[in-house]
């Protein structure tokens, strides 16, 4: 079948460049049926990535709206023992 087939520029220089040994439009044929059987193929889908819950325990804060509460026990928690 013979048509007409505009082109951008950025297509033909990529066209020109991949094309090797053979003709121009075999070059066109080939992009263009890469292109159809990538649209047929159905997608790769690959697993969703899971990540396993641990346990942290209990919250240390029973309050977390008493701010200066918070910074006392992070104060004691940093003191070192003696």
């Amino acid at each position: 079948m013979r048509t007409t087939l505009t082109l951008d520029d950025d297509v033909a220089a990529r066209l020109k460049q991949l094309r090797g040994f053979s003709s121009f439009k075999e070059a066109v044929n080939e992009a263009i049926r890469a292109g159809l059987d990538q649209l047929e193929s159905p997608p790769n889908t690959q697993q969703p990535y899971k990540t396993q819950p641990v346990d942290l325990g209990g919250l240390r804060i029973k309050n977390i709206d008493n701010i200066s509460e918070i910074l006392d026990l992070l104060e004691t928690a940093s003191q070192p023992r003696l």
